[in-house]
């Protein structure tokens, strides 16, 4: 195995899920790569806004934004955008989903 077929999750499947929960948990795409990225700099920016909820708001904002961007990139995972399915249509898509993500984490700090 190379290096690149292990950052891939290529060989990371759990064969006998149902086609659904298999979609949800298919990393061999770059959008795992993207969704994570994206989320850890953006648990970081929003952790400046939401810092008066103790110390546990970096890990709770990069849980919450992880998990929309990946629901964002499943939902829409066919899509027909005139993107690179690569990098460029799962950033974007991650994007979206953060968004959702960010305002409302934003939103109820706000409001509590």
């Amino acid at each position: 195995m190379h290096a690149v077929e292990f950052f891939t999750f290529s060989w990371f499947s759990w064969p006998g899920l149902p086609p659904l929960l298999d979609a949800i948990f298919n990393w061999s795409s770059s959008s795992f790569w993207v969704a994570l990225i994206s989320s850890l700099a953006g648990a970081h920016f929003l952790s400046d806004k939401t810092a008066e909820t103790g110390a546990f708001n970096f890990p709770v904002n990069f849980i919450a934004l992880f998990l929309c961007a990946s629901l964002s990139n499943w939902l829409a995972r066919d899509m027909p955008l005139p993107l690179d399915p690569a990098v460029q249509l799962p950033a974007v898509l991650s994007m979206i989903g953060m968004t959702f993500a960010g305002v409302t984490i934003i939103w109820i700090v706000k409001r509590g």
